[in-house]
């Protein structure tokens, strides 16, 4: 893997670090954060762990015992590192840490936005938590339960249970490693899938009712309201991964789903045929080609409209 040495000597050679996820955190982000933040703690570093969206609340097991911060440190650290984030722009409004030095694990394409530092990418890995697997081991970091529970979440977030196309046979060995040295599959599954709050199941319900069929079945689209969160008292990263249920239907090539936010509409695209990644860079957003993100500062109506419109020119509708 390209860089792989030279994110290790800046590991290293740092003392003070800070390791920050993506706001709206996913399960990548948080169990990839907690379980690098639970091994550079072995190598006796001092270690500040960001999430600028704090801790989805059904994600909250993989951070117990751990000060998981949503404002950046105080002083200059060493290193940041930024995991399942191409770019401190994802960071949302706490971007600005003073760092010495910058390293960046995704598995996202690197960003276009010219960020400084270290890129530890892997294109083909379908969780940031494939790249920290190898890395941790080549640290040396003995693999605890809760390092094992993290990385193991991280992998069936991003994989839908190991289901979706990016899971590869790289994946299935390093989750069969995983497992070999005491992962609970079966827990994991249940914590991430089959535990969830009943605002969450009226959510929901509220998405798969307000589904729109477009392109003869093609093309599916939905929205969560603002209000909705506050009616059913759900938080908002506890709403990720709710758009895999709009992929239910037989035949279905894209799906928008539309969460309705202060800063404006987030969207989330999943796709069998079109680029997402590249689709979502048109709205200044990104990801990867079956699943990707953007925000777009328009009312839910117009943008509804404008994705409608800009898919036309992408496929037959």
């Amino acid at each position: 893997m390209r860089n792989l040495r030279k994110a290790i000597e800046l590991i290293l050679n740092a003392h003070s670090i800070c390791i920050a996820c993506h706001e709206s955190p996913n399960g990548d982000a948080i169990g990839s954060l907690t379980a690098l933040g639970r091994g550079l703690s072995q190598l006796s570093k001092e270690v500040y762990l960001l999430s600028p969206d704090g801790m989805p609340a059904h994600l909250s097991f993989l951070g117990e015992g751990l000060e998981i911060k949503n404002i950046p440190p105080r002083g200059k650290v060493d290193l940041l590192i930024l995991v399942d984030a191409e770019s401190p722009q994802r960071l949302g409004g706490t971007e600005e840490i003073i760092r010495e030095k910058t390293l960046i694990i995704d598995h996202h394409p690197p960003s276009t936005r010219g960020s400084r530092g270290v890129n530890l990418i892997d294109k083909k890995a379908s969780a940031t938590a494939e790249i920290l697997y190898k890395l941790l081991r080549k640290l040396g970091v003995k693999f605890t339960t809760a390092i094992i529970e993290a990385l193991l979440s991280a992998i069936l977030s991003d994989t839908g249970g190991l289901r979706f196309p990016n899971t590869t046979p790289k994946t299935l060995n390093i989750v069969a490693r995983l497992m070999r040295a005491g992962g609970d599959l079966e827990k994991i599954y249940r914590r991430l899938y089959e535990e969830r709050s009943e605002g969450y199941l009226k959510i929901l319900g509220e998405v798969l009712l307000r589904a729109r069929i477009n392109c003869g079945g093609k093309v599916i689209t939905s929205y969560i309201l603002d209000e909705d969160r506050e009616k059913y008292d759900v938080e908002e990263g506890e709403l990720e991964g709710i758009v895999n249920y709009l992929r239910l239907l037989r035949d279905w090539q894209v799906v928008f789903l539309l969460k309705e936010r202060r800063d404006g509409i987030r969207v989330n695209i999943r796709s069998r045929s079109l680029d997402a990644g590249k689709f979502a860079q048109l709205f200044g957003g990104g990801g990867h080609k079956e699943a990707a993100g953007c925000t777009i500062h328009l009312s839910l109506e117009e943008t509804q409209n404008i994705l409608m419109e800009e898919l036309k020119k992408w496929m037959v509708c």
